[in-house]
């Protein structure tokens, strides 16, 4: 933003400059156009220096931009992972990493630099130049006998050629500000001329869904030709718990942003309540579909506003009702300003699980049609999991609730089990359907995930 808005005062600067240059010029050619067109022989020169100092900044800007871009994403990476440095002790290969990277940027600054201290001086010699061959032909003219040159003529321009060749030599200065900022604009411009958005055609408004759900033959692909999702059709009626698992890259994860509309599907479609999500407003579907991702964002605020999300609509005394009906206002009233407790950023003054409790009652709170769980009961402790389990029955009771789960332990008691496997559904069924159909892809799955968790017990 600094290098764009530099970039803007320097355009200024470089218009002024200009028509400086044009009225001296003129001025020029009105007291003497023989010595004028002598100066105006040197301009094509110092142009031509200009336009490639242009192009060989513009190229060493970039690979500064490059470079620090770099430099910031190790630095954030690092001091992100600082225990992970510590723990494996790679303080001494993350400083070494980090001086290569802070050398390349040096390395780029240096060129920068090079070009900078190679034009200047070149501008500086053709603007002496041409005022000592002006002082010599103006000189040799007045001696043979010129009345149209005086002395006094070749004492202006003395003056006149310093104010001519200093606007050029301010606007080839003016070009490092402009470049950075032509180079930052261009990555703005490349971020905002992305074709990878959402379409908003829709017109129908999204009330409380009863949530039947039907997926029809959807195909998707994140990269053109490599499809993710492969044509899958599945069918959810209304008030049913269905679980969906698999592998990891699987693409369970992916129907559900599909769902949201975070994405357009290639082919198919997707209808809740029979209509196709495309004809809703995004903002009413999304407001009647609640989801509980793994890993939970709370803002460094109040507990009572991370599940609000300052909704006006939500007051103080139904967020205590909810959380008493999901059990989890006990936990809460156990924090030490209950909830007006100051999570801090990212939630870091609580546990993942309790995290965790507190998405699964902004969920609650929100009474959507439809409740996703993206992996919710993955990496918490046996109490919060618990907790999790109680919120989990009280918040998918009377509403279309799709699980996705890593663990199978705790998708037994869903209404329908979704198996999926390479984008394509490979099984489906009830947890006992399932586990008694031989040599099936969910029943192997659920014994060697079983067995691995009893080696892990004991």
């Amino acid at each position: 933003t600094v290098a764009i808005v530099g970039a803007t005062g320097a355009g200024k600067s470089t218009i002024i400059n200009l028509l400086k240059m044009i009225v001296i010029l003129v001025i020029m050619f009105v007291i003497n156009w023989k010595l004028t067109l002598i100066v105006m022989m040197a301009m094509p020169i110092l142009v031509v220096a200009t336009r490639i100092f242009q192009k060989k900044m513009k190229v060493a800007f970039e690979e500064v931009r490059a470079q620090v871009a770099n430099l910031n994403t190790f630095i954030q990476e690092r001091l992100t992972g600082m225990k992970i440095v510590q723990l494996f002790n790679r303080e001494d290969l993350e400083y070494e990493k980090f001086k290569q990277i802070n050398q390349k940027h040096n390395d780029a600054w240096k060129k920068n630099i090079l070009y900078n201290s190679i034009f200047f001086p070149i501008a500086d010699i053709i603007s002496s130049l041409t005022l000592g061959f002006v002082i010599w032909y103006g000189g040799m003219s007045i001696l043979g006998g010129d009345t149209l040159t005086t002395p006094g003529d070749l004492v202006k321009y003395i003056m006149f050629i310093p104010m001519l060749f200093n606007p050029l030599r301010q606007i080839a200065d003016k070009f490092n500000e402009m470049q950075m900022g032509i180079v930052a604009s261009d990555r703005v411009f490349e971020l905002l001329d992305m074709n990878q958005y959402t379409q908003q055609n829709g017109t129908k408004e999204a009330w409380h869904f009863k949530g039947e759900l039907y997926f029809d033959n959807v195909r998707f692909s994140y990269i053109d030709k490599e499809e993710v999702i492969k044509g899958i059709t599945l069918k959810v009626e209304a008030g049913q718990t269905v679980a969906i698992v698999g592998a990891t890259g699987a693409g369970k994860s992916t129907i559900i942003n599909l769902l949201n509309r975070f994405y357009e599907i290639d082919s198919g479609h997707i209808t809740i309540d029979g209509t196709n999500i495309d004809d809703f407003t995004l903002e009413t579907l999304r407001r009647q579909i609640a989801v509980v991702l793994q890993d939970v964002l709370l803002f460094a605020d109040t507990i009572v506003n991370n599940i609000t999300l300052n909704n006006p609509a939500i007051t103080r005394d139904q967020v205590i009702t909810a959380a008493k009906a999901i059990g989890v206002h006990d936990f809460i009233m156990t924090l030490p300003e209950g909830y007006d407790y100051n999570v801090k950023e990212r939630g870091v003054m609580l546990s993942s699980g309790q995290r965790q409790l507190i998405a699964f009652l902004r969920a609650y709170v929100s009474n959507p049609g439809i409740l996703i769980l993206d992996e919710a009961t993955s990496s918490i402790d046996t109490y919060s999991e618990e907790l999790i389990r109680t919120a989990t029955e009280a918040v998918t009771q009377g509403r279309t609730s799709i699980v996705i789960a890593h663990r199978l332990a705790t998708v037994v008691n869903a209404d329908k089990i979704i198996v999926m496997d390479k984008g394509k559904i490979v099984e489906e069924g009830t947890h006992y359907e399932l586990i008694n159909r031989d040599a099936g892809y969910y029943k192997n799955l659920y014994f060697s995930q079983f067995a691995v968790e009893t080696e892990t017990e004991e």
